[in-house]
């Protein structure tokens, strides 16, 4: 993409995970992510590395987006993303029906080289999270 004239590079990744799987009721935890299902741009300013998406150098602002899809009855759902360890943004969800999807729209962070990104979960039931490009975890760099 060009703007004014100056080739402007993207760099997005998007990652989720490979198989459905049984969550146990209580307890946050972080869902490991093993499948790339997008990535354009630079793959040394974002990789998927143990289950996070790991930052690369020269990175300062990404925007972050996320979503959890679950089957499962009577069950608030509750997504995280964290960078570090530590929580950037909570979203809590107490839907009507059994499948649901949770979704976190795009919002800008400051990150550094080596900062994990990653996606948590918090279910208040057993739920089975859902494979597919409905979990998932978007990075786009902005700068």
């Amino acid at each position: 993409m060009k703007i004014n004239n100056k080739l402007i590079e993207k760099n997005i990744i998007t990652a989720g995970i490979n198989s459905n799987y049984t969550v146990p009721a209580d307890g946050a935890r972080v869902v490991t992510l093993d499948k790339i299902y997008c990535q354009t741009g630079n793959t040394s300013k974002l990789n998927l590395i143990n289950g996070n998406i790991v930052i690369g150098s020269g990175v300062k602002h990404v925007m972050i987006s996320a979503s959890v899809a679950a089957t499962g009855s009577g069950s608030v759902r509750n997504l995280y993303v964290n960078k570090n360890n530590d929580n950037l943004i909570y979203i809590s969800n107490n839907p009507a029906f059994n499948n649901s999807q949770t979704c976190m729209t795009a919002q800008l962070f400051e990150v550094s080289e080596g900062d994990m990104i990653s996606l948590g979960i918090n279910f208040t039931r057993s739920l089975v999270l859902q494979a597919s490009t409905v979990t998932n975890l978007t990075v786009e760099v902005i700068d």
